[in-house]
């Protein structure tokens, strides 16, 4: 699947960094986040029997349900080949799950009370060399956010798609390419400029922006970017997927988030699924938050959406002191008639992000990016999403296709030869048959404090199109 992405790129100036004499502490080794989501090992080891004994009733129900729901493509074999998988796969699978029930229902005791006492997300290193790296000049990030609908594949199904576990395959041949750059750590020490960065066949269309914001000028391009720094995407829910993931990302991402949120009980209700965020970075972070939406209704209340909060280290300046950066990524309520419940989540995600930074900041850190991501589940020109185009957050995170609530600008949307809108502002529906790529906003709003310290808030909004597109960001302070 063809993912959006934002290219960030920032500059440490003397100015920046705090005089000799000023405080400012020196940091020369990352703190290091515990791999295991358990203070005692014995308790991992007991969720990861529960899991295993949880297995094969649920593998059975996700084929039941793979025999039961088609999608388009097996409709179009014929309903010799379906009828056949109703009558003989269908009463195999219920059999094979009634028989595994007692060894299922074993495993949920074991794991399900573990959930109370776990940290809500996983953490995977496998690299032990810190990039303590004195930087100067400048360095550019590559940020990737996809929706990927890694559900269990019976589940999967009824959004017309199959094949989970291959899907996971290509999409990790796919983000694993690699960097074009032959710095390990993305950063190069000197300025590129936008049209070294995508190939003039690939543009389609560029972003037009007004003269006040040129500082952050957009492209739309058809070539999938190499070597992303940060991987930030949603609804990897499915477990295999997730391992998957895991292990084929793992030689291109030392450090990876997975299994975000609380599953089995929790509150007054039981989560089926994790939060699906599962974050993926070449640099390690320092700290890691999770907030479950405590507002979540219908079928999306079987799921723990929410919002993960990471802060990263880049590296270090001559003075030894941290350059870091903030990531956020969220998925957001998606029923379209549930606005007010959009729209609390978002007043939520801004309150959550202010108090993470705010607890984990330190004095003579120097911040270069923070970077909101996500599926949002509205866009800005539908009339039924005014309600979440008018929140407060547009005015924290600016986008710059957007003109106003309810307008984007020229250019923003698909291609000259597929619209996206009709004139009317009626949003086309995607292609039953095609896959869903994915449409991507990126705000920016650069200040510089007294400190020196460089902020850059960006917010990326997901949206589906009929286009294979990404749309690529150039920041410069």
């Amino acid at each position: 699947m063809i993912s959006p992405c934002s290219h960030i790129t920032w500059e440490v100036k003397p100015s920046q960094l705090p005089a000799p004499g000023e405080q400012g502490a020196v940091f020369l080794h990352p703190m290091s986040l515990s791999e295991s989501p358990f203070n005692c090992p014995l308790f991992g080891l007991i969720f990861s029997l529960g899991l295993a004994l949880l297995f094969p009733s649920y593998w059975f129900v996700d084929r039941l349900l793979s025999c039961a729901v088609a999608t388009s493509a097996e409709r179009s074999q014929g309903w010799a080949l379906r009828l056949l998988r109703l009558l003989l796969g269908v009463p195999l699978y219920l059999l094979l799950f009634l028989l595994s029930l007692p060894l299922g229902i074993l495993g949920l005791l074991l794991w399900a009370p573990l959930h109370q006492i776990r940290r809500p997300f996983c953490y995977q290193k496998t690299s032990h060399v810190p990039p303590e790296r004195a930087i100067e000049g400048k360095g550019t990030f590559l940020f990737i956010s996809a929706n990927l609908c890694l559900l269990p594949d019976g589940l999967a199904r009824f959004s017309n798609l199959g094949h989970t576990q291959r899907r996971t395959a290509r999409i990790c041949n796919l983000l694993a390419l690699p960097r074009a750059s032959k710095e390990p750590w993305g950063m190069d020490g000197k300025s590129e400029d936008s049209a070294s960065l995508c190939s003039t066949n690939d543009v389609l269309a560029m972003v037009e922006t007004h003269k006040e914001d040129r500082e952050f000028p957009s492209e739309i391009s058809v070539g999938f970017p190499e070597g992303a720094d940060f991987l930030c995407l949603q609804e990897v829910f499915d477990g295999r997927a997730a391992r998957k993931l895991r292990r084929l990302l793992a030689p291109s991402f030392p450090h990876i988030l997975y299994d975000v949120g609380p599953s089995g009980p929790y509150r007054c209700g039981f989560r089926f699924f994790n939060s699906g965020l599962f974050l993926a970075s070449r640099y390690p972070p320092l700290a890691a938050k999770y907030f479950c939406y405590p507002n979540a209704r219908g079928e999306d209340s079987l799921a723990a959406k929410g919002l993960l909060c990471v802060k990263v280290q880049v590296g270090v300046n001559e003075e030894q002191q941290r350059i870091v950066g903030y990531i956020n990524c969220t998925h957001l309520h998606a029923p379209e008639a549930d606005s007010c419940v959009r729209f609390d989540q978002m007043s939520h995600l801004l309150q959550w992000v202010a108090d993470f930074q705010s607890e984990n900041s330190e004095a003579g850190e120097v911040a270069v990016f923070d970077v909101l991501c996500g599926d949002l589940n509205f866009d800005n020109c539908s009339a039924d999403d005014h309600l979440e185009q008018t929140h407060h957050l547009f005015e924290a995170y600016r986008d710059p296709c957007r003109d106003c609530a309810g307008r984007d600008r020229p250019g923003a949307l698909g291609c000259g030869s597929v619209p996206v809108y009709y004139p009317a502002g009626r949003a086309l529906r995607p292609h039953p048959h095609r896959s869903a790529p994915l449409r991507i906003f990126c705000t920016n709003d650069v200040s510089l404090t007294r400190e020196g310290k460089c902020r850059y808030h960006s917010l990326c909004q997901i949206h589906i199109t009929y286009t294979n597109t990404y749309a690529k960001l150039h920041i410069e302070p």
